[in-house]
């Protein structure tokens, strides 16, 4: 009998098999074994399979215990819990266990007293045919992959590990520089920096996540997103790729698509600038368009089509199905030569689309350009409803444009800012900005243009808001042709947009204003509150780069830091009573969980302290395992202002602190 064939008499209620000992030694019960048993698992009284098959291996099961009549098998069956069972009253079932190469069972214990008998075992026994080894064999073989694929992934998480740790000093330091006022082509080779580093940090990402999709290990995370936000946030990050190549980019999403999904954002994400970005490669001149529509939709689904269109070189036949093959580049015809890059992006979109339960293809032509096209089915937030409004890059924002010419900045609004902002002449601006307390719209951003009718312009209309003390809580920017750029350091102007302004472009460069404008806010708040009394950090971190990068975004967020570059240092340190203690995992003489252990366990002033992970590990095993050491939270490298900032207010007694002196 193979392990397919197993009697499945056996799932039912033993009280319907057996009633009694009399009715167990009248029946034969073919293949099976039935055992009633005492108190101490002596056997008391078989069926008579059960005699005949141990007769075979020379055993008689009388008075025999239980597990001494399996001993002379080469895998004999052997308990260790099953008091455990039997003392909550419960079944304890087996599993189906090979005793030899030819035999194997399919065994249950349970309390079944009857008579002077407490329990009873039954299995099934069975032969294992020829195929059945083979299926052991294959099974085992299987385990043998799957062992060298989680080798192959912890081989590659650590050196993601030791990757990331140097791309903390990158990126972090270049974010640091873009929040400088820098001449503008220094800050142009800072942006070039960000920007190589952040591709590397996508090569990075990229090889772990192959290796965990071939381990069958990438997990997909499902929450509410808004898809159209999604995409123009994609879109505006590669508005400057395609700048320098003259290439136009633009979205065409359909009105009839659901608002709110449900699904991996991160991952579809992931699909949508992969294949954007390999658009933007292929494509020496013309346009990119990225298009939506919904194909099927109900209450609680709908299924999307999302559609990477580029005139580019295309891709032959004769290659267009190995497209998606790994270590695959489309060749150039006119000179034979291939792509650079790894291979890996179309092949991991093709795995990650299929895990989300969708399809993707190509259709494509040489020197005709490409179309790949992916259909992704969503379930449907139960807040979703049709998107009929324009693109909003800033919905929660009120932004307010000054321009004497209304129609262009109008159509700012619309194209880039939505309509549920306004446009005003400048002679108008001041009386309603200032306004009456009931009448009085607050605008976090106020764009001037600087060809304005007004007294010395911009400048002036600025000066007089200043005046009438209208600059508080608002940010705002200067709007200026490239001839007529102005300085804007001594003024209140926050930042200086030049005109031709393209709607992705400008919407990116406003975005990334209004997240430096909101820092600066932050930290003149933090930097306020902590006057009197500053926050106290313990940081340990022993990588000199990485020293560097989170004493100077700490200290600008205002903070007291004391370092420690080990183990020894950091135990040493803790005489002294901290707000927050930051702890890199990965020290020279210990592990961030054994020390963070250390300093919980034992008596200091810091026990109760929140601690902070900071560290380059990115799994979501690793950093369960930093929580369950008794950390806080996890801050994960490269370190950013907002992920330092918001761990030191989420952590540190803000409040308290200041509540007796404002």
């Amino acid at each position: 009998m193979s392990f397919s064939q197993q009697d499945s008499s056996l799932h039912q209620p033993y009280s319907e098999i057996i009633t009694d000992r009399n009715s167990l030694l009248k029946e034969h019960y073919k293949n099976q074994l039935f055992l009633l048993l005492d108190q101490q698992f002596i056997v008391k009284y078989t069926n008579r399979f059960t005699e005949v098959f141990f007769e075979k291996h020379k055993l008689s099961p009388q008075g025999k215990m239980l597990w001494d009549l399996f001993e002379t098998f080469p895998n004999p069956i052997k308990l260790g819990h099953e008091k455990l069972a039997i003392a909550q009253h419960s079944p304890l079932l087996g599993e189906v266990h090979q005793l030899s190469h030819e035999v194997g069972v399919s065994w249950h214990l349970l309390p079944h007293p009857i008579d002077d008998c407490h329990y009873l075992f039954v299995a099934e026994v069975y032969c294992i045919d020829r195929d059945d080894r083979i299926t052991q064999k294959l099974i085992q073989q299987k385990e043998a992959a799957e062992k060298a694929n989680q080798t192959k992934l912890d081989f590659l998480a650590n050196m993601s590990h030791e990757l990331r740790n140097s791309l903390n000093g990158i990126l972090g330091m270049t974010q640091i520089l873009s929040l400088r006022k820098l001449p503008e082509n220094t800050q142009d080779h800072v942006l070039d920096i960000q920007y190589s580093g952040k591709q590397l940090l996508t090569l990075v990402s990229d090889m772990l996540d192959f290796t965990k999709l071939e381990a069958g290990q990438l997990t997909i995370n499902l929450e509410p997103f808004d898809l159209r936000k999604q995409i123009a946030e994609i879109i505006h990050g590669l508005a400057k790729q395609c700048e320098q190549k003259s290439l136009d980019i633009f979205l065409d999403y359909n009105d009839n698509i659901p608002r709110l999904l449900i699904g991996d954002i991160h991952r579809l994400q992931q699909i949508i600038l992969n294949l954007l970005t390999n658009a933007i490669k292929f494509t020496p001149a013309g346009h990119i368009l990225i298009a939506v529509e919904c194909l099927k939709k109900s209450e609680e689904s709908a299924l999307l089509q999302v559609i990477i269109e580029d005139t580019g070189i295309g891709i032959p036949q004769d290659t267009i199905n190995k497209i998606f093959d790994r270590y695959t580049q489309a060749q150039n015809q006119d000179n034979n030569t291939i792509k650079k890059g790894a291979g890996l992006g179309l092949a991991i979109v093709k795995q990650l689309v299929e895990r989300m339960g969708g399809e993707i293809g190509i259709n494509s032509q040489l020197d005709h350009g490409a179309t790949f096209w992916i259909n992704l089915p969503f379930k449907l937030h139960k807040k979703s409803h049709a998107d009929k409004s324009p693109l909003v890059t800033h919905p929660n924002l009120n932004i307010l444009v000054v321009d004497d010419n209304l129609k262009r900045g109008k159509v700012l609004l619309k194209q880039v800012l939505g309509n549920n902002n306004k446009a005003m002449k400048s002679k108008h601006a001041v009386d309603f900005l200032v306004g009456t307390p009931a009448n009085k719209i607050h605008y976090d951003i106020v764009l001037i243009d600087d060809q304005i009718n007004y007294p010395s312009g911009a400048i002036g209309l600025i000066q007089t808001l200043e005046e009438k003390n209208m600059l508080e809580n608002i940010m705002f920017c200067l709007l200026s042709q490239f001839s007529s750029s102005q300085d804007i350091g001594a003024t209140a102007f926050f930042h200086q947009t030049k005109k031709p302004i393209s709607p992705a472009t400008f919407s990116k460069d406003l975005a990334m204003t209004w997240q430096r404008w909101t820092t600066e806010q932050d930290l003149k708040v933090i930097q306020k509150k902590n006057q009197l009394q500053k926050i106290n950090i313990l940081l340990v971190e022993d990588n000199l780069m990485n020293q560097k990068v989170a004493s100077i975004m700490f200290t600008e967020l205002g903070c007291n830091i004391t370092l420690a570059e080990n183990g020894a240092q950091t135990i040493a340190a803790l005489s002294q009573k901290f707000d927050i203690i930051f702890l890199d995992i990965g020290l020279p003489d210990t592990d961030g969980c054994t020390l963070a252990k250390h300093i919980i366990d034992h008596k200091n002033p810091n026990q109760e302290t929140p601690i902070v992970a900071l560290t380059a590990h990115v799994l979501e095993t690793d950093k369960q395992k930093f929580l369950d050491s008794g950390m806080y939270d996890v801050v994960t490298k490269p370190i950013t202002f907002d992920s330092a900032k918001a761990a030191l207010l989420k952590w540190t007694p803000q409040d308290n602190k200041v509540s007796n002196d404002e």
